[in-house]
């Protein structure tokens, strides 16, 4: 899954963990590759794992 903002921070978007969820209770590994606009360039905790759901965090710098 491809998402344009973050999954979990501020706040889980609901509909995607709920989607993801689903996936992995029917078998499936999700990965869900979302935009972090919070994350530093070198900041490091651009993966995470939250009830099976493997979060990676892609930050890029839109300014330039």
């Amino acid at each position: 899954m491809v998402l344009g903002h973050d999954l979990l921070i501020p706040n889980e978007d609901i509909r995607v963990y709920r989607e993801a969820l689903a996936l992995i209770n029917a078998g499936y590994e999700v990965t869900v590759f979302c935009w972090s606009r919070r994350l530093e360039k070198y900041e490091t905790n651009w993966e995470a794992e939250k009830d099976g759901i493997k979060v990676v965090r892609v930050f890029e710098d839109l300014n330039g």
